[in-house]
Protein backbone atom coordinates (compact mmCIF):
# COMPACT_ATOMS: atom_id res chain seq x y z
CA UNK A 1 0.00 0.00 0.00
CA UNK A 2 2.81 2.42 0.88
CA UNK A 3 4.55 1.77 -2.41
CA UNK A 4 1.42 2.63 -4.38
CA UNK A 5 0.95 5.84 -2.33
CA UNK A 6 4.53 6.84 -3.05
CA UNK A 7 4.06 6.11 -6.73
CA UNK A 8 0.86 8.15 -6.76
CA UNK A 9 2.54 11.06 -4.99
CA UNK A 10 5.53 10.86 -7.31
CA UNK A 11 3.23 10.77 -10.35
CA UNK A 12 1.27 13.77 -9.08
CA UNK A 13 4.45 15.69 -8.36
CA UNK A 14 5.84 14.98 -11.83
CA UNK A 15 2.52 15.92 -13.47
CA UNK A 16 2.45 19.18 -11.51
CA UNK A 17 6.02 19.96 -12.48
CA UNK A 18 5.24 19.25 -16.14
CA UNK A 19 2.24 21.58 -15.97
CA UNK A 20 4.29 24.36 -14.37
CA UNK A 21 6.95 24.02 -17.06
CA UNK A 22 4.62 23.52 -20.06
CA UNK A 23 1.89 26.08 -19.29
CA UNK A 24 4.00 29.21 -19.91
CA UNK A 25 5.34 27.70 -23.12
CA UNK A 26 1.85 26.92 -24.41
CA UNK A 27 0.47 30.30 -23.34
CA UNK A 28 3.33 32.25 -24.95
CA UNK A 29 2.83 30.82 -28.42
CA UNK A 30 1.75 32.92 -31.37
CA UNK A 31 -1.73 32.11 -32.69
CA UNK A 32 -1.64 30.88 -36.30
CA UNK A 33 -3.46 33.28 -38.61
CA UNK A 34 -4.40 34.08 -42.18
CA UNK A 35 -4.13 37.63 -43.51
CA UNK A 36 -7.84 38.22 -42.78
CA UNK A 37 -7.39 36.93 -39.22
CA UNK A 38 -4.27 39.10 -38.82
CA UNK A 39 -6.30 42.17 -39.73
CA UNK A 40 -8.82 41.32 -37.00
CA UNK A 41 -6.10 40.63 -34.40
CA UNK A 42 -3.96 43.69 -35.17
CA UNK A 43 -5.00 45.63 -38.23
CA UNK A 44 -5.94 49.05 -36.89
CA UNK A 45 -3.03 50.32 -38.96
CA UNK A 46 -0.76 48.55 -41.45
CA UNK A 47 2.27 50.50 -42.59
CA UNK A 48 5.38 50.17 -44.71
CA UNK A 49 8.42 52.23 -43.79
CA UNK A 50 11.63 52.37 -41.74
CA UNK A 51 12.58 52.21 -38.10
CA UNK A 52 13.83 55.67 -37.04
CA UNK A 53 14.63 55.17 -33.36
CA UNK A 54 14.36 52.64 -30.55
CA UNK A 55 13.99 53.27 -26.83
CA UNK A 56 13.75 50.71 -24.04
CA UNK A 57 12.06 51.61 -20.78
CA UNK A 58 10.58 50.03 -17.70
CA UNK A 59 6.81 50.38 -17.24
CA UNK A 60 4.10 48.50 -15.41
CA UNK A 61 2.33 45.57 -17.01
CA UNK A 62 -1.48 45.24 -16.63
CA UNK A 63 -0.89 43.13 -13.49
CA UNK A 64 1.26 45.89 -11.95
CA UNK A 65 4.61 44.15 -12.49
CA UNK A 66 7.36 46.44 -13.81
CA UNK A 67 8.80 45.03 -17.05
CA UNK A 68 10.94 46.18 -19.97
CA UNK A 69 9.16 47.59 -23.03
CA UNK A 70 10.54 48.76 -26.36
CA UNK A 71 9.15 51.95 -27.92
CA UNK A 72 9.85 52.54 -31.59
CA UNK A 73 9.50 55.60 -33.78
CA UNK A 74 8.74 54.46 -37.31
CA UNK A 75 8.65 56.60 -40.45
CA UNK A 76 5.70 55.28 -42.46
CA UNK A 77 6.02 55.69 -46.20
CA UNK A 78 2.44 54.56 -46.62
CA UNK A 79 -0.57 53.32 -44.67
CA UNK A 80 -2.06 50.28 -46.36
CA UNK A 81 -5.32 50.94 -44.48
CA UNK A 82 -5.92 54.68 -45.05
CA UNK A 83 -3.55 55.48 -47.92
CA UNK A 84 -1.88 58.26 -45.88
CA UNK A 85 1.76 58.87 -46.78
CA UNK A 86 4.94 60.06 -45.06
CA UNK A 87 4.08 60.23 -41.36
CA UNK A 88 5.57 59.05 -38.07
CA UNK A 89 4.05 56.16 -36.13
CA UNK A 90 4.97 55.17 -32.58
CA UNK A 91 4.57 51.61 -31.38
CA UNK A 92 5.65 49.42 -28.48
CA UNK A 93 6.07 45.79 -27.52
CA UNK A 94 7.07 43.87 -24.42
CA UNK A 95 10.74 42.95 -24.08
CA UNK A 96 13.91 44.48 -25.39
CA UNK A 97 15.97 44.26 -28.55
CA UNK A 98 19.29 45.71 -27.40
CA UNK A 99 22.12 43.29 -26.57
CA UNK A 100 21.61 41.87 -23.08
CA UNK A 101 18.03 43.10 -22.77
CA UNK A 102 15.43 40.63 -21.53
CA UNK A 103 13.00 39.41 -24.18
CA UNK A 104 9.96 37.17 -24.33
CA UNK A 105 9.24 34.21 -26.60
CA UNK A 106 7.12 36.49 -28.79
CA UNK A 107 9.27 39.66 -28.78
CA UNK A 108 10.08 40.79 -32.34
CA UNK A 109 13.63 40.00 -33.41
CA UNK A 110 16.46 42.45 -32.88
CA UNK A 111 17.34 41.68 -36.51
CA UNK A 112 14.01 43.17 -37.55
CA UNK A 113 13.65 45.99 -35.03
CA UNK A 114 16.73 48.10 -35.65
CA UNK A 115 17.38 51.57 -37.03
CA UNK A 116 16.92 51.96 -40.80
CA UNK A 117 15.32 48.51 -41.16
CA UNK A 118 12.49 48.57 -43.71
CA UNK A 119 9.37 46.76 -42.48
CA UNK A 120 5.71 46.07 -43.06
CA UNK A 121 3.90 46.24 -39.70
CA UNK A 122 0.46 45.25 -38.43
CA UNK A 123 -0.42 47.58 -35.54
CA UNK A 124 -3.14 47.50 -32.89
CA UNK A 125 -4.47 50.48 -30.97
CA UNK A 126 -5.08 49.29 -27.41
CA UNK A 127 -6.21 51.16 -24.31
CA UNK A 128 -3.29 49.77 -22.28
CA UNK A 129 -0.75 51.22 -24.73
CA UNK A 130 -2.38 54.62 -24.86
CA UNK A 131 -2.65 54.79 -21.06
CA UNK A 132 0.94 53.67 -20.58
CA UNK A 133 2.80 55.30 -23.49
CA UNK A 134 0.49 58.05 -24.77
CA UNK A 135 -2.41 58.67 -27.11
CA UNK A 136 -2.03 57.16 -30.56
CA UNK A 137 0.79 54.77 -29.60
CA UNK A 138 0.19 51.40 -31.26
CA UNK A 139 1.08 47.93 -30.02
CA UNK A 140 2.91 45.15 -31.80
CA UNK A 141 1.67 41.99 -30.11
CA UNK A 142 4.43 39.68 -31.34
CA UNK A 143 6.93 38.93 -34.06
CA UNK A 144 3.95 37.76 -36.18
CA UNK A 145 3.08 41.42 -36.87
CA UNK A 146 6.55 42.35 -38.18
CA UNK A 147 7.67 41.57 -41.75
CA UNK A 148 10.98 42.58 -43.28
CA UNK A 149 10.92 44.32 -46.67
CA UNK A 150 13.96 43.87 -48.90
CA UNK A 151 14.90 45.51 -52.19
CA UNK A 152 16.57 43.68 -55.07
CA UNK A 153 17.06 43.80 -58.83
CA UNK A 154 15.23 41.19 -60.87
CA UNK A 155 16.77 39.37 -63.84
CA UNK A 156 15.84 42.31 -66.10
CA UNK A 157 17.61 44.79 -63.82
CA UNK A 158 14.36 46.32 -62.54
CA UNK A 159 14.18 47.34 -58.87
CA UNK A 160 11.80 45.14 -56.87
CA UNK A 161 10.74 44.97 -53.25
CA UNK A 162 9.70 41.81 -51.47
CA UNK A 163 7.98 41.13 -48.15
CA UNK A 164 9.70 38.15 -46.52
CA UNK A 165 7.20 35.42 -45.63
CA UNK A 166 7.39 33.55 -42.32
CA UNK A 167 5.96 30.15 -43.22
CA UNK A 168 2.72 28.38 -42.38
CA UNK A 169 0.43 30.03 -39.86
CA UNK A 170 1.44 33.62 -40.65
CA UNK A 171 -0.34 36.37 -42.61
CA UNK A 172 2.39 36.20 -45.25
CA UNK A 173 3.47 32.58 -45.41
CA UNK A 174 5.59 33.00 -48.54
CA UNK A 175 7.69 35.84 -49.90
CA UNK A 176 5.52 38.32 -51.80
CA UNK A 177 6.25 41.30 -53.96
CA UNK A 178 5.48 44.40 -51.93
CA UNK A 179 2.99 45.58 -54.57
CA UNK A 180 1.07 42.30 -54.24
CA UNK A 181 1.22 42.43 -50.43
CA UNK A 182 -0.21 45.97 -50.50
CA UNK A 183 -3.11 44.81 -52.67
CA UNK A 184 -3.86 41.83 -50.39
CA UNK A 185 -3.74 43.99 -47.24
CA UNK A 186 -6.02 46.61 -48.81
CA UNK A 187 -8.53 43.88 -49.68
CA UNK A 188 -8.37 42.44 -46.14
CA UNK A 189 -8.76 45.96 -44.65
CA UNK A 190 -11.87 46.54 -46.78
CA UNK A 191 -13.36 43.24 -45.53
CA UNK A 192 -12.57 44.23 -41.94
CA UNK A 193 -14.32 47.59 -42.34
CA UNK A 194 -17.46 45.93 -43.76
CA UNK A 195 -17.83 43.73 -40.65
Amino acid sequence: MRTSNRKLLLSLALASLALVVAAPIVLACVIPRTLDEQMVLAGDEVVVGKVVSIEERMAKEVNGESVLWTLVTFRAEESLVTGARDFDVHFFFRGGVRPGSPTTTITPSSEDIREDRRLLLFLALRRFGEQTFGAGVYQVDSYAEVYRVLSFKDTNGADRQVVLGKGGGFAFQDNALLADAKTHVAQAAAKRQRK
